[in-house]
């Protein structure tokens, strides 16, 4: 199992960080979609191309997140993550104000119960990973 030099494990947090973030994606990609069009009438695989289409900037990162070693990769992962936050929580402000369907809501608390995981996640893997300046030797 790999080790920090403070004898800290990363597989661990390196693996929940892998679960959180498939979860993020099937749930963005794919039962969103299907939920909303159950609840607003809508067509489901549209909102999934539309879903994949907001989702690009993150997709980008998914190699690097399941690689999970390149502390340069995994910071812009942070900094797109924590926008994705950010947008996640004022939908879900929104759709609670305007007193959307419980299961619109519901969803989207769920999400964003997720990202600030992958959120924290990431935080903790850039903290255990060696310093930057020191990765070639």
């Amino acid at each position: 199992m790999k080790t920090t030099q403070s004898g800290k494990p990363i597989a661990p947090i390196h693996h929940t960080l892998q679960r959180c973030w498939l979860l993020w994606l099937i749930h963005r990609l794919i039962i969103y979609p299907v939920v909303v069009s159950v609840v607003g009438g809508g067509v489901w695989w549209l909102g999934m191309v539309w879903q994949g289409f907001a989702m690009l900037p993150a997709l980008l990162f998914t190699k690097a997140i399941w690689q999970g070693n390149s502390p340069y990769a995994l910071l812009w992962a942070s900094m797109v993550m924590l926008m994705y936050l950010g947008a996640v929580g004022v939908f879900l402000l929104m759709r609670f104000y305007e007193q959307a369907h419980l299961a619109i809501t519901g969803m989207l608390a769920v999400e964003f119960l997720v990202v600030l995981g992958i959120n924290v996640l990431l935080f903790v893997l850039l903290k255990r990973l060696p310093p930057m300046h020191k990765r070639g030797t």
